[in-house]
């Protein structure tokens, strides 16, 4: 829990963006590295406490949404799956995300 306390002192009050990572696994930058750490932060915060955190999840959760390039992707494979796990995991606790538009999610050239 404190190290998900700390992440908070990383978020952005704007943004949203968990910023101040100095690379990820498979050595990311930039924009890249934002997104899969605010998606990371995310997560935790998901998983640890909705409700205690639900102003960073909230911030994290309108960054990744602003965030996304056309074709629906993110940057980087990594930046995409952990983005996409991030607004999965907050579907699932929120039941769905609310907003205009629709969020259709392919495999190849399948629909799922």
């Amino acid at each position: 829990m404190a190290a998900a306390k700390k992440v908070v002192g990383m978020q952005n009050s704007t943004s949203g963006a968990v910023q101040g990572a100095a690379t990820s696994i498979t050595s990311s930058s930039g924009k890249n590295l934002e997104v899969e750490t605010t998606s990371l932060a995310m997560l935790a915060w998901l998983d640890l406490s909705p409700t205690e955190f639900s102003q960073n999840i909230e911030k994290a959760f309108g960054y990744l949404l602003g965030s996304v390039k056309n074709g629906g992707r993110y940057g980087s494979t990594q930046a995409t799956v952990l983005c996409l796990k991030a607004l999965v995991k907050y579907s699932r606790i929120f039941g769905g995300i609310k907003g205009k538009g629709e969020l259709v999610l392919y495999l190849g050239s399948r629909k799922i």
